[in-house]
């Protein structure tokens, strides 16, 4: 396939249209087609620049099939709701964070807020920036299909996925999985590899991370 008939709404788009973004991730799903944002730019990257010698993308399979519903981005009451660009008291702040369990999720939540002047934690990123990588992701995932991605990747492909949502999250369900398991099937310079790990792998797995990539590199 040649470079010139992927969507426009591809890596150039997305890196041109970055600087717009960027006072303003997606708001994931638990069960998203294209979890990892960028995952998905390494992806686009090689399928663009085709004297990549290899290409891993972690947790940032692409595997929605023509026929899926077209997807639709997160509203703007969702994503508030869920917590993006909401002040919390210290207390609220500390309550929350005991909450969840040790480790990832803890982490992740006190790296996304940062204390304001009034004491109080603001949650980042902000809403207006969610939404607008919502709306950004939605439309590229309706004009690309597998097909003309991976069809456009002429080198060795790495697909590190996690077997749980977001972090420390539920598993992904069986109908993802086996999708992203078809993909070699149809695309044999493709290779899947699942780890044990909610979206945050490298907090979450990084022995494990580092010898699946070195293993992937020695064959390569």
């Amino acid at each position: 396939m040649d470079n010139h008939n992927l969507p426009e709404r591809s890596l150039g788009y997305l890196t041109s249209s970055m600087p717009s973004m960027t006072s303003r991730p997606r708001c994931g799903s638990s069960d998203p087609s294209w979890s990892g944002t960028g995952g998905g730019v390494a992806l686009l990257h090689a399928a663009e620049r085709r004297s990549s010698r290899a290409v891993i993308s972690i947790d940032g399979a692409y595997a929605r099939h023509i026929s899926d519903p077209p997807p639709s981005h997160a509203g703007e009451d969702e994503i508030r709701g869920s917590g993006f660009g909401r002040t919390i008291t210290a207390e609220e702040f500390d309550r929350i964070s005991e909450a969840l369990p040790i480790g990832p999720a803890r982490t992740n939540l006190r790296r996304a807020h940062r204390m304001r002047a009034d004491g109080r934690f603001e949650r980042r990123p902000s809403a207006e920036f969610v939404l607008a990588m919502s709306r950004f992701a939605a439309t590229l995932e309706a004009e690309l299909t597998p097909k003309e991605l991976y069809s456009a990747i002429g080198c060795p492909t790495l697909l590190v996925c996690c077997e749980r949502g977001w972090i420390q999250g539920k598993p992904l369900t069986h109908a993802l999985q086996c999708g992203v398991n078809a993909l070699p099937a149809g695309f044999p310079h493709v290779e899947i590899a699942w780890l044990d790990s909610g979206h945050m792998i490298h907090w979450e797995r990084p022995r494990e991370l580092v010898e699946v990539i070195t293993a992937f590199a020695r064959r390569t």
